[in-house]
């Protein structure tokens, strides 16, 4: 546990760090670990812990308002990518800005759990 609030924070810090300047956020319905959109709930628990951070959080099938679908690079783009093995499940999430540059990229957040749902939420 201690090694996961560690992991946590520092990625916190080094998040908050080099993509503050931007208010919103641009969340895939279906991220690239996903087979269907929505599935074991990642998508809802990453837009859940962006707004608790702060930012505006909209999926990329939401109708967004003028300020934010505008030509302005004011957003920043999420996905999560998986890198499972047999045994375990292991993801990364990474965050983009409007020109496609990569902002932030997370060390893996792994789970030996089985049942799927557990596993991906607690990789994520």
């Amino acid at each position: 546990m201690k090694k996961f609030l560690f992991f946590f924070l520092m990625t916190t810090v080094c998040w908050a760090q080099s993509i503050s300047q931007y208010k919103y956020v641009i969340v895939p319905a279906k991220f690239d670990a996903q087979k269907k959109e929505g599935q074991f709930g990642l998508n809802e628990l990453t837009r859940l812990f962006l707004q608790k951070n702060g930012y505006t959080v909209f999926f990329d099938t939401d109708i967004l308002p003028p300020e934010v679908s505008g030509e302005s690079c004011n957003k920043i783009y999420t996905n999560v990518f998986s890198d499972n093995t047999l045994r375990k499940t292991k993801l990364r999430v990474e965050i983009k800005d409007c020109r496609n540059a990569v902002l932030f990229v997370s060390a893996y957040g792994e789970s030996d759990e089985k049942d799927n749902h557990v596993a991906y939420n607690v990789a994520l």
